[in-house]
């Protein structure tokens, strides 16, 4: 019997993950075509559009923040070299700030130029301010945290699919397809080091075969950075259970020793 994982975030968590993943790639190209547009109609029938889409993704992910400060990360999320998991803690952060900064700059604009607030359905997004007559640098401002924040966006949600493609093809651990996929919790792959267990050793038949050990973490497989569930917190976890169905077993086969 092997320890049991819990490495996977609620669907709730997964469905807005994916679901705003898709909305930003699709609010970059319509921002970047509204922007380089040769022509004026164009632009002024996409920025609309855009100004929509962003006030959407606002709204989208700060529930999802509040779903994930509520419902917590999977166990083992730390787990890793340490300068690996203080960088993609990093980029995670820096990714969630970026992801609210932009619509709030671009709502910052769209106030500022007086434009169309409506959304689908009817709903206009109130302006919580009004802008100076004779003073745009707040304006200016935005635009410059808007513009190149979109940017750094880029090559931070870069870095996110590079770190994403690098446990399946280089670690072969399947970790993000189990910790933010939609199909079995299983699959190809190892787990951590601290879920991964050793050989089995001692008596037991085929069908009852003795529950088998986690294999403790190496010293610098945790990040100390303050996880909230350290990859020590996991091989805590699995020692119990393993302890647990060991006693189990030892009571179904007493010839064991």
């Amino acid at each position: 019997m092997q320890p049991r994982v819990a490495d996977r975030y609620p669907l709730a968590v997964r469905v807005l993950h994916w679901l705003i993943a898709a909305l930003l790639a699709a609010q970059l190209v319509l921002g970047f075509a509204a922007e380089r547009s040769a022509s004026p109609t164009v632009s002024d029938a996409l920025f609309p559009i855009h100004f929509q889409l962003g006030v959407s993704i606002a709204l989208l992910m700060t529930v999802r923040l509040f779903l994930r400060l509520a419902l917590g990360t999977p166990r083992g999320a730390g787990y890793g070299p340490r300068w690996a998991s203080r960088i993609a803690t990093g980029v995670h952060a820096l990714l969630y700030l970026l992801v609210l900064a932009l619509p709030v700059s671009g709502y910052v604009i769209w106030v500022w130029m007086g434009a169309d607030r409506s959304m689908p359905g009817g709903w206009v997004v109130p302006a919580l301010f009004v802008p100076p007559e004779d003073d745009e640098t707040g304006r200016a401002i935005a635009w410059y945290v808007h513009t190149y924040g979109a940017g750094c966006l880029l090559v931070l949600a870069g870095l996110h699919v590079a770190a994403a493609a690098w446990h399946p093809w280089l670690r072969n651990d399947r970790l993000i397809a189990r910790r933010m996929g939609f199909g079995g919790r299983s699959g190809s792959g190892t787990l951590p080091r601290a879920m991964n267990p050793s050989p089995p050793t001692g008596a037991g038949s085929v069908d009852d075969p003795p529950p088998l050990p986690p294999e403790k973490p190496l010293p610098n497989e945790c990040c100390e950075s303050g996880c909230p569930i350290c990859v020590l917190d996991v091989y805590a976890e699995a020692l119990v259970e393993y302890r647990r169905a060991l006693a189990e077993w030892k009571r179904r086969h007493p010839d064991a020793g």
